[in-house]
């Protein structure tokens, strides 16, 4: 109870914007969303009245800014409204249903990350791919291929839940055409190698996304969404020079801004960044934790997360990350 009382005088506007300054980093606080829906079984979304409430939030304690004065920002001196960018991962509907109108209340711009391959096709990422194949699997248990002596049973929805978070963390650590045929493997075992069938459009179309760029700023999250470093110099090259590519096609504009599929440093490497600059994204993100200084890496520019249930968690949250 005391902590919960520390944390709502924190996040109160006197204290945020008096003796609060003390207690948290001083930069820009680049916040990190990804769906904001949480209306549809089988996908974790942050929730549209918690998100609106944290920009409500936002709006009375710090200052909103325009992905396009993210530079000037990261060179002023430390103030009572700390600079806040809002920034968004792999291009979810949400966007064009929740995300867009909230920033247009707000008169503030946010920043997208499109996985470009998948607003073409309408499919999944393949990590929802495989979330709602567990969700919607008749299966009562699993094997994975990696350890087939272990079993991992699917009768409960924490079950599930645990098995898909093991199956997630070891893909994630395999080179991309290794982890596409484990994929494959596990979508099968759960007997539905079709895993999308039924599904309501998960993603961002190309006409939604012109749509909401009064209010949206659009970037790349590469084109199919692998993690970089698991793919050679030239396989790198392809997803990004594609990816900036596609973004010119439908918007009429080359993009600066760029984030990196799963994002930890590890997910990336000095080939990844210079190919970044070499295809004309000089901005990139990562999901590493951390308020951005003028001294970051303007290729590896931290984030901070934002799954708070309230607004005096979020406060708390984002001052303790940093």
């Amino acid at each position: 109870m005391l902590k919960a009382a520390v944390k709502s005088l924190l996040a109160s506007s006197p204290v945020w914007r008096g003796p609060g300054i003390s207690l948290r980093p001083h930069g820009v606080y680049v916040l990190m969303y990804h769906r904001i829906d949480d209306s549809q079984p089988g996908f974790h979304g942050l929730g549209k009245a918690r998100f609106e409430n944290q920009i409500n939030w936002l709006q009375r304690n710090c200052t909103l800014i325009d992905p396009d004065a993210l530079e000037e920002n990261l060179a002023m001196p430390p103030r009572t409204r700390p600079a806040v960018l809002l920034t968004f991962d792999d291009g979810y509907r949400c966007v064009h249903d929740i995300v867009a109108p909230a920033l247009r209340r707000a008169g503030v711009r946010g920043l997208v990350f499109l996985p470009t391959d998948i607003i073409d096709s309408g499919g999944l990422i393949w990590t929802d791919r495989l979330s709602w194949a567990f969700r919607q699997s008749q299966a009562g248990r699993i094997r994975f291929s990696w350890e087939e002596q272990v079993v991992w049973p699917l009768e409960t929805h924490a079950q599930r839940l645990a098995a898909l978070s093991h199956c997630k963390t070891h893909l994630k650590q395999l080179p991309n055409d290794q982890r596409q045929e484990e994929e494959q493997r596990v979508l099968s075992s759960l007997d539905l190698m079709s895993a999308s069938a039924g599904l309501p459009r998960q993603m961002l179309d190309w006409d939604e996304i012109r749509a909401t760029r009064d209010t949206i700023v659009y970037g790349g999250h590469t084109h199919t969404h692998p993690i970089l470093s698991s793919l050679d110099p030239a396989r790198q090259e392809e997803e990004i020079a594609t990816c900036q590519q596609r973004l010119a096609e439908e918007l009429g504009a080359r993009c600066r801004y760029f984030a990196y599929p799963n994002g930890r440093n590890s997910d990336f490497n000095k080939d990844s960044q210079k190919l970044l600059k070499m295809h004309g994204f000089d901005t990139a993100f990562s999901t590493e934790e951390g308020v951005a200084t003028n001294g970051e890496d303007r290729l590896a520019i931290p984030r901070l997360p934002t799954t708070a249930n309230s607004v005096a968690d979020f406060a708390w949250l984002i001052t303790h990350r940093g």
